[in-house]
């Protein structure tokens, strides 16, 4: 075989490749490795927010619960990537990632979700957060990852999901029926609105999308 052969050979075989790896489904609608730079784009977003929201003073831009100016709606938005200390970022980032893995994989729009999952977690806390407040961190989305996916298993139409999500419930749910438990007791420095809302957000938002065949996220 001549090298102008060889050399077209080896671009076709890189070209299946390529497609291969970026393969797309209709039942999963993003790349392997969109989701795999969506995972860690999350993860990266944390540590930004972590390490620019301190010099900035977080407490400006928190959810600061029915303020309306700009700090408070940047808060509901983006509020889940800031925290108070080391302790903080390190306990919200371990359970979140944690949560993350399978909803990145089988959820079929999981940029999508997650955005309308931190959008709604976010609002529940502006919403209904104690006055003179401001609520910070991950916890609110990670309630909402446990509500969505212990919800998604049990009422979602598109059975892969539902598969791997009764198995993170059954191999996770003791942990994270501790952290709900736990986290639903009123405690002084503990956003109970965040954990709630966020509980409640996630619940509703998997009964209304995962029983529907044929949605704007689907």
């Amino acid at each position: 075989m001549s090298i102008k052969g060889m050399l077209s050979d080896w671009g076709y075989r890189y070209r299946m490749w390529k497609l291969d790896m970026s393969y797309k489904m209709d039942d999963f609608g993003l790349s392997i490795r969109g989701r795999v730079g969506f995972y860690f784009a999350v993860l990266g977003l944390i540590l930004l927010g972590y390490l620019i929201g301190n010099p900035l003073g977080y407490n400006d831009y928190g959810i600061r619960p029915r303020a309306v100016d700009f700090a408070s709606f940047y808060g509901v938005a983006f509020g889940w990537t800031m925290h108070s200390n080391y302790e903080h970022i390190h306990n919200n980032v371990l359970t979140l990632l944690q949560l993350m893995l399978p909803f990145v994989i089988f959820e079929k729009r999981p940029v999508g979700m997650f955005a309308l999952l931190i959008l709604l977690s976010g609002f529940a806390v502006w919403l209904t957060g104690s006055p003179n407040s401001v609520h910070i961190g991950a916890s609110g989305v990670i309630f909402a990852l446990i509500g969505y996916i212990f919800t998604s298993a049990w009422f979602s139409n598109r059975w892969l999901t539902k598969i791997v999500y009764i198995v993170v419930t059954l191999m996770f749910g003791l942990e994270y029926w501790y952290v709900v438990r736990q986290g639903l007791i009123p405690q002084e420095g503990i956003s109970f609105a965040g954990h709630f809302g966020g509980l409640t957000s996630g619940i509703i938002v998997a009964l209304v999308f995962s029983r529907r065949k044929k949605h704007w996220l689907s």
